[in-house]
């Protein structure tokens, strides 16, 4: 088959992430070229990603072969599987020979389908509001709830969540067709998802054991987590303590203290000091002795002093987009929510304990 550079290099970075650095299938240490797809598989997470060209081919790219066409010059690239599996790949005055291995021995199903449930949903949505709660899920955990996000359908639309124990991210965006969906996917197969930059609709099938992701360039399959999900929906309160703050300054305002913890491994929190109009944010150790004051929108009755993990709270702020969030308090030993307007974005951060 003869390939543009940017485009096979397009859908090897899509595929990459999956592919196993070892595995005790050799096949799968690369990609296969099938009818104008490029597959990868881990057996736990496939993804397909379409090709303009390649029809009527079936081969396996080792890793070798996917770096050599990464590292080529732009302009066409000529991929032809040989005799005894070897691949040649032509690009002006370059010729290289890789030896690769049988198609038969490369483990993947036709992931374009796993049951008759199915829902469509926006795909820019969706991604965008996936990637907004995925950060709070652990993917190292050995509880294996929270190395995933939490998809549930209701009347309304379609809610998510993920959390690791320190913190929870929520978010609920409009969908139609998901009424009884309840899937815990990896998080690994929702930043794949994320990085694949989909428009358009996507078409999700699923079972109790996987889920397909369908779109008309990419496909994602992946098994699901099984187990029945926290309530996180218990952990979700009003607060009476409520104050608006810019959410740039607050975040520089956690960073710079972050920098004056000593180490990573470090349980010196940072303290907020809520009072009227201001909000001191400090920390003191060993080393520093650091304040900064950052102004609040309103006047806050109830003064209160609570710790934090500044990078939990630093991470959540990211994923905001208002230039403004509140935040919600109730007394020093319980959590705080952060939310914005503009979205359904709701996050739970556990304090920490500090002196009286």
């Amino acid at each position: 088959m003869v390939v543009t550079k940017s485009e096979m290099v397009a859908a090897i970075r899509k595929v990459k992430s999956v592919i196993p650095k070892i595995s005790t299938i050799p096949a799968l240490m690369g990609a296969l070229v099938n009818d104008g797809y490029l597959i990868a598989t881990n057996t736990e997470i496939s993804i397909q990603v379409k090709l303009e060209a390649g029809a009527g081919e079936k081969f396996i790219l080792p890793s070798k072969a996917l770096d050599m066409i990464c590292n080529l010059p732009d302009g066409n690239v000529k991929i032809e599987c040989g005799d005894k599996d070897v691949i040649t790949i032509s690009a002006g005055r370059i010729k290289n020979k890789i030896q690769s291995v049988p198609v038969e021995e490369f483990a993947y199903d036709d992931i374009r389908n796993v049951s008759e449930e199915n829902a469509t949903i926006d795909a820019e949505m969706f991604l965008r509001a996936i990637s907004r709660v995925a950060f709070a899920a652990d993917a190292k955990s050995s509880n294996r709830l929270m190395t995933g996000i939490y998809l549930e359908g209701v009347d309304d639309g379609l809610k998510m969540a993920a959390l690791d124990g320190h913190r929870i991210a929520r978010i609920k965006i409009p969908a139609t067709g998901v009424e009884g969906m309840k899937l815990i996917i990896p998080k690994q197969a929702c930043e794949i998802l994320s990085s694949l930059d989909l428009h358009g609709k996507i078409d999700l099938s699923y079972d109790n054991y996987a889920a397909v992701f369908c779109n008309e360039d990419s496909v994602v399959y992946t098994r699901l987590i099984s187990g029945e999900y926290f309530n996180t929906d218990q952990m979700f309160r009003d607060s009476p303590i409520r104050a608006t703050i810019d959410r740039k300054e607050f975040s520089n305002a956690l960073t710079r203290a972050n920098m004056c913890i000593n180490s990573e491994k470090s349980k010196v929190p940072v303290v907020l000091d809520i009072s009227r109009y201001e909000m001191e944010v400090s920390i003191v150790n060993s080393t520093n002795d650091y304040k900064e004051v950052v102004q609040l929108a309103e006047d806050i009755n109830t003064p209160i002093r609570i710790g934090f993990n500044p990078k939990l709270i630093n991470e959540a702020l990211k994923y905001f987009s208002d230039d403004e969030v509140c935040i919600e308090l109730t007394t020093p030993k319980m959590p705080m929510f952060v939310s914005e307007t503009n979205t359904d974005l709701r996050v739970l951060i556990l304090p920490v304990n500090i002196a009286a």
